[in-house]
């Protein structure tokens, strides 16, 4: 991967700022910024300083869920990083690296500034431009994880030594509305001892699911971030209740969408977003807000809702 400073001195993040805030319980709102398509960074960097001007200093840097060219999610954090002067939590899916290449970017990265990682298996792309293309699975999320557990204490995925040792602040992800909440759990507790410092939640639109995980994860005292993404339609909404597994849309939330139509579906989306942040916050260590589509503007109500 190649990553270089900006030859201007671009504004540097105070590091483990992130980290900070995790250890003192201090709340974190964050925002997803998506890695461009086709590598054009600029807008990118536009939207995070757009979003800072709002009280957001902290990123979770998301690849594309369709199969075309980006940038690296590393590349893309640490971009922002220096470009932005933003503290960037790059999201690393294992399915199409070997173990060595996960290593490399990982020592890379972080000799470069990176210190905070969100970790997920994630899956080939069906859809995009290269629909045909195939992963390599030789680690998971949890195995990723692992390695990571084992840089920070100085040994490579063999156990050998290394010259020296990271300091990542390791994230893993977690569904509360996993069709099998049991395997969900114990999934979760597994990465949590493999050394995940933080858990992020999918995308979230009613509170049960989100109450039963906060409480079978009580005695694990870790810190968990809340995915908030304001619906688009009623017709994404009807998508994700019928044809998503995992996803759990209310009733209440898909009649409100449906009567809202096509003109005040954005607003009603909103409300809802924001009722459901007001329900959850005392339950979470912080929130990541998405905004669908790269709509920035649906997210400064929410950010008013969370400070």
């Amino acid at each position: 991967m190649a990553r270089t400073a900006a030859a201007n001195g671009p504004a540097r993040p105070v590091a483990g700022t992130f980290a900070d805030h995790l250890a003192s319980r201090r709340f974190i709102v964050a925002a997803t910024i998506a890695t461009p398509v086709g590598g054009r960074a600029d807008e990118a960097v536009l939207a995070a300083a757009a979003l800072q001007a709002q009280g957001i200093g902290v990123f979770a840097v998301q690849p594309p869920e369709s199969a075309r060219t980006h940038m690296d999610s590393l590349d893309m954090a640490l971009h922002l990083q220096q470009q932005a002067g933003v503290e960037a939590i790059a999201t690393m899916a294992t399915w199409d690296k070997t173990i060595m290449m996960l290593q490399a970017d990982l020592l890379g990265a972080h000799a470069l500034g990176i210190r905070c990682l969100i970790c997920t298996t994630g899956s080939p792309p069906v859809l995009g431009d290269y629909p045909a293309v195939d992963g390599i699975w030789e680690v998971d999320s949890l195995g990723l994880i692992a390695l990571l557990s084992g840089l920070n204490a100085g040994r490579d995925s063999n156990g050998l030594a290394l010259t020296t040792r990271t300091s990542f602040c390791v994230g893993a992800r977690v569904n509360p509305g996993a069709r099998d909440q049991d395997a969900e759990i114990a999934r979760a507790r597994a990465k949590v001892r493999a050394g995940a410092h933080f858990l992020v939640s999918r995308p979230v639109y009613e509170l049960d699911s989100l109450l039963r995980l906060v409480t079978a994860l009580e005695a694990e005292d870790i810190p968990l971030l809340l995915s908030v993404t304001p619906l688009r339609s009623f017709e994404e909404a009807d998508y994700l209740a019928h044809e998503v597994p995992g996803v759990t849309i209310p009733p209440g939330a898909l009649r409100a969408m449906e009567r809202a139509g096509r003109g005040a579906a954005r607003t009603v989306s909103i409300d809802l977003a924001a009722g459901l942040l007001r329900e959850a916050r005392t339950l979470v260590s912080g929130v990541i807000l998405t905004a669908a589509e790269d709509d920035l503007s649906v997210l400064a109500p929410l950010i008013a809702v969370v400070g």
